[in-house]
């Protein structure tokens, strides 16, 4: 299997027990647009002997900034990623482009609801408008899903 994810952060929280997952014959690209987030990650994967992980720096607002070959992933992350975001429709479209034929697309983000934690309520995606981006992309709505007291998920196959 290959993996990637997009807006990884400092921690890789999400890219370790990817690779472990995938295993030594898998891929997992650890995406950020913060170099220094990428050197922590590479360093710590190095510390695990996690070499099937590989650091891209990328902004991933730009087509193909990724250097992900298209149509080569099994699956791709988005994790409280697209709130950060002008252009989350292009985050979605980078993920289209690199994921196979019945490749899986993961995004987790923060529930549209006033919150006094996370970000204010004008930077917060509704789950109805990223499955309609993702939608009109060509994305197919597999489920949805609770991620927690603040998130939802949502799983989207590419047709």
């Amino acid at each position: 299997m290959s993996v990637a994810d997009f807006g990884c952060g400092g921690n890789g929280h999400f890219i370790y027990p990817l690779a472990q997952l995938v295993g030594r014959e898998g891929m997992v690209y650890a995406v950020d647009i913060r170099k220094e987030v990428l050197s922590a990650v590479e360093m710590r994967a190095k510390q695990y002997r996690f070499y099937q992980v590989e650091p891209r720096w990328a902004n991933l607002e730009k087509a193909g900034s990724t250097k992900i070959a298209n149509d080569s992933l099994d699956a791709v992350l988005i994790i409280n990623v697209l709130f950060q975001n002008s252009s989350p429709e292009k985050i979605l479209q980078e993920a289209k482009r690199v994921l196979k034929v019945g490749g899986k697309l993961l995004v987790v983000d923060w529930k549209y609801e006033s919150s006094s934690f996370g970000p204010p309520l004008t930077r917060r995606l509704d789950q109805e408008r990223v499955t309609e981006k993702a939608e009109k992309l060509g994305l197919s709505l597999e489920r949805s899903f609770l991620a927690g007291p603040k998130h939802y998920g949502i799983i989207f196959k590419k047709v």
